[in-house]
């Protein structure tokens, strides 16, 4: 088993630093006015924020198990078995994914019931990652920086 977090685009870690600056701007100017409304509302924007970064995006994390690929990203986990999993390839799609960054690794699934489902992940070593994928499944192997079927 061997896991990798995800890489952190810088303005991705400005985004998700900018709402935690903004509510304590407004707890701060709160107190310093005597405003407790602002202050209560600063707090409690915090605290939604704190509660969406740490249900559904920290930590995120990619694990190649012995048998399948499981993507934690916060409370939620992703886990394709390697008999379901189509492809693994590099990619710079926007779309929203358990990604930090645009360097990332579009997935290719079956899902239970046989549909194809894609997701895009951001390990910090694409190709180190795509490698151990591949050893790591008896059905793939490495072709042209992709994990594809045998």
């Amino acid at each position: 088993m061997r896991v990798w977090k995800s890489r952190v685009d810088r303005w991705v870690a400005l985004s998700l630093l900018a709402p935690i600056l903004a509510g304590l701007g407004t707890v701060v100017g709160g107190a310093a006015t005597g405003t407790p409304a602002m202050g209560l509302a600063g707090g409690l924007g915090l605290l939604v924020f704190a509660l969406v970064l740490f249900g559904l995006v920290l930590p995120m994390r990619y694990v190649v198990e012995d048998q399948a690929l499981s993507i934690n990203f916060g409370l939620a986990r992703i886990r394709i078995p390697f008999e379901r999993l189509v492809s693994a390839r590099l990619s710079s799609n926007p779309l929203s994914s358990p990604a930090l960054s645009l360097l990332r690794i579009e997935v290719e699934y079956r899902g239970p019931r046989g549909g194809l489902k894609t997701v895009r992940i951001s390990p910090t070593d694409r190709l180190a990652f795509l490698r151990a994928l591949a050893e790591a499944s008896p059905r793939h192997r490495l072709a042209n920086d992709a994990v594809v079927l045998k």
